[in-house]
């Protein structure tokens, strides 16, 4: 499982379980500040309107901004035996190597937004159950014009990976590490904040001495977001949480600079995930390295051309079956080597390899004869067959001598 794409529930920066506690008793102390004035002057019903044309603005005159930051990823020892256990089981493996402490990782990403394109990397890592390591995996990901194209190195798969397929504009990548620069920059267009979905709280709390309105969100159900936000630094998020069922299952704070031109730069950021028991199970600690807003971004930086050798499925194009799931292996100058429908069956089947269609042309290699598993059982057929023919012979002979 990569780290990068873990649920909500499942991602945090790296705070001791004593920290957490003090965080936890933090929170709900300055929720709890009874019927505090409200520090936005619309009425209640309106105020999330009002934030939302502030940073409508905001997000309209940062044309674009290009961040790299550090994330260091630590994992409780549950979580890892948790990830172990799910990854055997799945695999019908009854045990594997145990995990004596927490683990920290350490992760680089870079983001880029364009307008309404982005363009995200990542090394990060996957873990794999059946070793209990963590195999290092670089991911890139490109969204413009409603595509989207990954393109993954060898790490979580065998072979270079790749996909592409239609991307809305409220798509974003998974990982809970690169939501705090959406959610500034782009929330709008993202489908991230709806004015509509959200109320102002009667209470408000602080972040680092500093007094936020809370935007609660509406919906139904048991999972609900809260947005800190801070009116004298023009409504930025400085927290947001995640609760069920009124429990918190996920918290984020966020650092800023301010750039001497008006505009609020975030620095960093913590995001912490306990369990339902409120014990610590992940958390991340980022820290920006770069920050450039409104610089020139080159259209370029918006495309993806796959390396020869990726194995790239396109989900925008329909198949001989109908079906919109084309798979070739991308070769030199843009070319491309169709896998046929009975190739990938007989890849899903193991009876050929990627290194068989890496060296083949379309429709050969399932010319490279049987499935090695199924070679003992054709030898056992044989056999069997040899010996009651033979025994059907000498039966008919003797049979004849005693006629």
């Amino acid at each position: 499982m990569s780290l990068s794409h873990f649920h909500p529930r499942s991602r945090f920066p790296k705070y001791s379980s004593l920290r957490w506690t003090s965080l936890r008793l933090s929170f709900v102390a300055t929720s709890l500040i009874a019927q505090a004035p409200l520090l936005c002057a619309a009425e209640p019903s309106s105020a999330p309107a009002t934030i939302a044309k502030v940073w409508a603005q905001e997000q309209q005159r940062v044309r674009s901004a290009t961040f790299t930051w550090l994330d260091s990823i630590t994992l409780s020892k549950e979580t890892l035996e948790n990830l172990q256990q799910g990854a055997l089981s799945r695999k019908s493996v009854r045990s594997g190597p145990g995990h004596a402490q927490d683990t920290t990782l350490d992760e680089s990403h870079t983001l880029i937004i364009g307008g309404d394109r982005w363009r995200y990397e990542s090394d990060s890592h996957v873990f794999d159950g059946e070793s209990g390591t963590f195999i290092p995996q670089r991911t890139l990901i490109v969204s413009s014009d409603g595509m989207g194209r990954t393109y993954m190195a060898k790490g979580t798969y065998a072979h270079p990976l790749g996909n592409i397929n239609r991307l809305s504009k409220q798509e974003i990548p998974r990982d809970l590490t690169s939501r705090p620069l959406f959610l500034i920059y782009r929330s709008l267009a993202c489908g991230l904040f709806d004015a509509k979905s959200y109320t102002i709280s009667s209470t408000h709390g602080y972040v680092d001495k500093a007094a936020c309105i809370i935007l609660q969100a509406t919906q139904r159900g048991p999972e609900k977001w809260a947005l800190w936000v801070d009116p004298a630094r023009a409504y930025s998020i400085l927290r947001y949480t995640l609760s069920d069922d009124g429990t918190i299952v996920l918290q984020a704070d966020i650092n800023y600079r301010h750039n001497g031109r008006g505009t609020w730069v975030p620095t960093g950021w913590t995001i912490v995930q306990p369990d339902l028991r409120g014990q610590l199970k992940q958390s991340i600690t980022s820290v920006v390295r770069e920050a450039v807003i409104n610089r020139e971004v080159d259209r370029k930086h918006f495309e993806l051309d796959f390396p020869p050798g990726t194995w790239v499925r396109d989900f925008t194009r329909p198949t001989g079956s109908g079906y919109y799931n084309t798979q070739f292996i991308a070769r030199e100058g843009g070319e491309e080597r169709l896998i046929t429908d009975s190739e990938r069956k007989a890849a899903v089947e193991k009876r050929i390899s990627y290194e068989q269609l890496l060296s083949s042309e379309s429709g050969q290699a399932t010319a490279e004869g049987a499935n090695p598993l199924l070679l003992p059982w054709i030898v056992i057929g044989c056999v069997m067959l040899l010996l009651s023919l033979t025994y059907l012979f000498i039966r008919r002979m003797m049979r004849r001598k005693t006629l």
